[in-house]
């Protein structure tokens, strides 16, 4: 079989195929085999090789071996690991570079030219329009201005409107309305509500200022789809969303482009603090007062003390108007949304490109590979605004836009399946959901419970409000039966609707203490990282800072050691805070004898010091002292596959690159003391711990820049870089951290499985083996008598009460942080902005929260002994009963027949 491909002739003989360009011979064949795994190719990086005319092309195949050149010399372009032949590195370089870029641009279908044109024309419309309307290349000040001062005293009402709007929609089953004249009475009032929601956005658009982009990013799909059905009726949805990926790609690259050239067009469209300061008044920003009262042009007045002038570029000062008074418009967020507007309507059209291609073709490779993207833009947008003076804000912003986002790619998804196509999509998702992630999603669950259980109350309130209305039996309420149902429940006796009953067994069917006990665990993390890191460390670490301010460098990093080397011996502290603790308070003490730089060097070092001799200790302290020791032997995991090939790896002789990678990125305390249990020298050990500097250094770096950023000089930031290079240097921090974690766990995999011969004849520690045993044997006890109908009244309300009481203190914590705790900074002192007692950081509201926290603690610890007990005292009792049996029949084998 022949068929022309471009200049190419294509010849087709079994499973092979060659092709010859017409500047070749015919006796030069370019030969291709291919992998009849499509999705494998894909996944490999592999090209499809197409035969057709243009436009009508079909893919015979995706090539694993390509071959340039003279029969019997040709040069293999492909992996070794398919072919014996020398590899081409340069063209295989190239070809898995492009490779690589690919993967950050969406796969485009085939679209018709004028259709191409059209639909880029039809993105361009909105895109334009919200470029003139709401960003700084039109006039974005003046419609914030003219909204704000003219609509924003509406928008508590028009809230309240669509609330109401909102609940009578609900009880009334506007969803089941399937008359002519219901169908229309009920799409007029989700268009009323719709531009109700698009009203309150603009309304409160000075406050929120990324809400007319997120308008935007659910607009522009909604406008395409009604185009497409004026313009396109017989077309299928799906294939007109796989046609919008290309459009909305060029026209995310002629915003940008526009905007680049914009910026580059007039020194007066760049940003800096004159044109955001500028930008700030013009788009009518609250200025913020509190501790910058002075800052008042008069007492009484809420205009500030400085004026921009735009043209002469410079601020003019008031009379005893101080420089630092710029930051009454710190928090506001609406000059850079002005200004970067543009860019956000790039980003949203790259999204939307993206989720087009993935409409039409499942690709969850494609999908995980755009996550990381996507996230890494954000990250990228973070920093730049955090750069430029904006980052308080705009974290709240691009995860606005990231769900409005997701809103227009759902209004694509509603569009191109029908409700039976949906229902059976999700059955699918949730099925796969539950093969790979069965294990953990009582854990998800328990998540579910401490943050959404208000919003899982509301609702089932309005369920309760549903099902009353449809008692009434009112002509658009949904009629109910009077028949039991599958579960023996009549319909219209119940107090809810049906669709609550099913999700209120759903509920009962869980695991409901396995469930509630990771509700509390995730409360007790959340409480943890709100309080006791974020709140009661900060006030730690500035009492170390002051009480060691009066004291010699020498004697501070004795102090610092000693209490590093304490938290370095319990095995559930891992090293990162304790180097981030050194880094926040050591440049501190001797940053004036030093300076910076040398500062961060000498913190380094004492780091690695503490390290190095933390592991001789847990080495030859712990794990070769006590290595008889059931407890510690059970505590490293002695019998566990992941410790024995942990063992194969460290006790090679010599350095190599898994062994270091084991000593660095593996956990501190079990490494350690493994070792010391191995017997294994000292001295290779601590050489081959030393690139643990690569990991210590940034951490130090992330609370050196951290400290530098609290700093203020005249109520101005001293280094207003620090807190954007603390955030970098956390990040590189955590990537060094999770990549050495990660290069340990794959070579540790790699010894599993490929030296498990090895890995066998490791001896069983008999001693753990039993003690391992009746963990396992008390784990499936407990099991046994938390089973939910088993459990008595009085234990389920423990239960209950410990869950209400987290989840309680949880949201007090969260949404009234500024009530609960005294705002303090790193380089404020107890006895000045404490009035000397640091339980003063604790406000009233906060002081019940905690207490409501340790009740709620209390609680679960109550029932956790009891269950324990309970399991114990079965344990015995089986363990008992065995031993009987075992006498009576070792008895009876003695007994003459």
């Amino acid at each position: 079989m022949s068929q022309n491909v471009g200049s190419m002739d294509v010849v087709s003989q079994g499973d092979d195929v060659s092709f010859t360009s017409e500047q070749h011979s015919p006796r030069t064949p370019r030969s291709v085999r291919f992998d009849e795994d499509e999705s494998r190719a894909e996944t490999a990086g592999y090209s499809p090789v197409e035969i057709g005319d243009e436009g009508t092309s079909t893919t015979v195949g995706y090539s694993t071996q390509f071959e340039i050149g003279e029969e019997g010399t040709s040069t293999t372009l492909d992996d070794s690991r398919h072919t014996g032949k020398k590899t081409d590195a340069p063209y295989e370089s190239l070809r898995r570079t492009k490779s690589v870029m690919l993967k950050f641009f969406p796969k485009m279908e085939p679209v018709p030219l004028d259709a191409f044109v059209a639909l880029t024309i039809l993105s361009l419309i909105p895109s334009i329009a919200y470029l003139a309307l709401f960003t700084a290349m039109g006039v974005g000040s003046t419609t914030f201005y003219f909204l704000s001062t003219n609509y924003k005293q509406y928008a508590s009402d028009i809230a309240y409107s669509l609330a109401i709007v909102l609940f009578l929609l609900y009880i009334s089953d506007s969803s089941e309305w399937s008359s002519k004249c219901g169908s229309i009475t009920r799409n007029i009032s989700y268009t009323i509500f719709t531009l109700g929601i698009v009203l309150l956005v603009f309304f409160v658009s000075s406050d929120y200022p990324y809400g007319p982009v997120c308008v935007y990013a659910v607009f522009i799909p909604l406008w395409l789809i009604l185009n497409k059905m004026v313009l396109l009726p017989k077309l299928d949805v799906r294939i007109f969303i796989g046609w919008l990926s290309g459009p909305f790609l060029l026209t995310a690259f002629f915003v940008m482009i526009s905007w680049v050239t914009w910026v580059f067009l007039d020194v007066e469209n760049r940003w800096t603090d004159i044109t955001r300061l500028h930008a700030a008044e013009e788009s009518a920003c609250v200025p913020n007062f509190e501790d910058l009262d002075h800052c008042r042009a008069t007492p009484d007045s809420d205009d500030v003390c400085f004026t921009v002038d735009i043209n002469e570029d410079k601020i003019l000062y008031d009379e005893g108007c101080a420089e630092s008074c710029t930051q009454v418009y710190d928090d506001c967020l609406n000059s850079f949304i002005l200004w970067v507007g543009p860019m956000l309507v790039a980003a949203t059209l790259f999204f939307l490109s993206f989720m087009c291609t993935f409409m039409r073709a499942e690709s969850e490779n494609g999908v995980a590979t755009f996550g990381k993207i996507w996230l890494f833009l954000l990250f990228i947008m973070w920093v730049s605004a955090s750069l430029a003076g904006a980052g308080r804000g705009v974290t709240p912003a691009l995860a606005a836009l990231t769900l409005a986002g997701f809103v227009g790619t759902t209004v694509f998804f509603a569009v191109s399946f029908s409700r039976e196509d949906r229902k059976a999509k999700r059955k699918i998702v949730w099925s796969k959901v539950t093969a790979d992630y069965g294990g953990w999603l009582d854990v998800f669950r328990g998540l579910v419970v401490l943050t959404c259980t208000p919003v899982i109350l509301v609702y089932f309130a309005f369920s309760v409000v549903n099902q009353a209305v449809r008692k009434m039996r009112l002509p658009f309420s949904m009629p109910i039966s009077d028949s039991p149902g599958p579960n023996g429940i009549i319909e219209s006796e119940d107090f809810v609707t049906k669709k609550t009953r099913k999700h209120i067994d759903v509920f009962k069917s869980w695991d409901r203490v396995k469930v509630s006990t990771n509700a509390i665990y995730w409360g007790l993390a959340f409480m943890t990282l709100q309080v006791i890191v974020s709140q009661f460390t900060l006030l730690l670490l500035s009492w170390l800072i002051d009480t060691t301010a009066n004291y010699s460098l020498m004697v501070t990093t004795s102090i610092l050691f000693g209490v590093g080397l304490v938290l370095f011996l319990l095995p559930p502290v891992p090293g990162v805070p304790i180097y981030l603790t050194m880094g926040i308070v050591i440049p501190a003490i001797a940053r004036d004898t030093f300076g910076w730089t040398l500062s961060i060097a000498y913190c380094t070092a004492v780091s690695i010091v503490l390290k190095l001799f933390a592991c001789a200790l847990q080495q030859k302290a712990i794990g070769q002292t006590l290595s008889n020791s059931v407890s510690v032997r059970q505590l490293v995991g002695i019998n566990t596959k992941i410790i024995k090939a942990m063992r194969v790896i460290l006790e090679e002789k010599g350095m190599s690159i898994a062994k270091v990678t084991i000593l660095v990125g593996g956990p501190d305390w079990p490494t350690s003391v493994l070792c010391g249990i191995l017997r294994l020298d000292l001295l290779p050990i601590l050489f081959g711990t030393l690139p643990v500097v690569f990991l210590i250094f940034p951490t130090v770096l992330t609370g050196t820049f951290t400290y530098m950023a609290s700093l203020q000089i005249d109520g101005s930031p001293e280094f207003g870089w620090a807190g954007v290079a603390a955030t970098l240097a956390a990040t590189l921090t955590a990537g060094v951290q999770a990549g050495s974690m990660v290069i340990a766990a794959y070579y540790l995999d790699q010894t599993a499985s490929q030296r498990g011969q090895e890995i066998d004849k490791i001896p069983i520690d008999e001693e753990v083996r039993v003690s391992e045993a009746r963990a396992e044997a008390m784990n499936e006890k407990y099991a046994e008598i938390t089973q939910w109908p088993v459990v008595p009244p009085w234990a389920k309300g423990l239960l209950y009460s410990s869950v209400a009481l987290m989840v309680t203190s949880f949201y007090m914590v969260n949404l009234f942080q500024a009530e609960c705790f005294t705002e303090y900074e790193l380089t404020d002192t107890i006895e000045e902005d404490l009035d000397g007692d640091w339980t003063n950081l604790v406000l009233p509201l906060g002081r019940v929260a905690l207490l409501l926290f340790a009740i709620a603690l209390t609680l679960f610890f109550v029932f956790k002994k009891w269950a324990t007990h309970k399991a114990a005292m079965l344990l015995d009792q089986m363990e008992q009963l065995t031993d009987e049996d075992i006498a009576h029949n070792t008895s009876s084998m003695h007994v003459s027949p």
